[in-house]
């Protein structure tokens, strides 16, 4: 089934309520070296941003997410024969043999990002408590206020875990709308 067939019957980018539902496969009656080749040519004119072949069968797209990108990984493996209704079989050659090639894929977080956005995170907490408490005085200059200690820390603690839960699911849902958009340009460059 193509990626854009697959799109069509529902599974559109607007639906992210399904995030682990599995991304759309690709099927084409091409093999691993000129599909490759075919995604280096797209990439080349603009079409796949980051692309980067992984050895021999696998290659490597950006899915744009906000705050954290993603990767889309693509794994090329044969095609297996496949039946229609009446039981023929399909993607096969007169002797009998598979056809072509089929991409599975998978959308990977890098861990760098976020472990830096944790440390900014943590970093930050305790600077902003002598800060807070200099801007109070600033306010109320009378020195009256001494116990931003008792809110500002559990404030600051118990926001950062939902913080980064937002981060974490708001760039899952974006990279997976953008990973089935790149899987449409993906299925167009191979049917040229």
């Amino acid at each position: 089934m193509s990626a854009a067939a697959a799109l069509q019957q529902g599974q559109s980018p607007s639906q992210t309520s399904e995030g682990d539902a599995p991304l759309p496969e690709v099927s084409t009656t091409h093999y691993a070296p000129e599909i490759l080749q075919r995604l280096e040519d797209a990439a080349r004119r603009g079409k796949l941003a980051g692309f980067q072949a992984v050895g021999q069968r696998a290659f490597e797209v950006e899915a744009f997410a906000i705050p954290f990108e993603h990767v889309l990984i693509g794994t090329v493996t044969p095609a297996m024969p496949r039946t229609d209704e009446d039981g023929a079989s399909q993607a096969t050659d007169t002797h009998g043999a598979s056809t072509g090639s089929s991409i599975h894929f998978v959308a990977r977080m890098p861990w760098r990002m976020p472990t830096v956005w944790l440390v900014i995170l943590l970093v930050t907490i305790w600077p902003g408590l002598p800060l807070t408490e200099l801007l109070i005085d600033m306010v109320c200059p009378a020195g009256w206020w001494e116990y931003t200690i008792y809110w500002y820390l559990p404030m600051s603690i118990v926001s950062l875990p939902l913080t980064m839960w937002w981060g974490f699911k708001k760039s899952s849902l974006m990279a997976r709308a953008s990973a089935r958009k790149v899987i449409e340009k993906v299925d167009a460059a191979l049917r040229r």
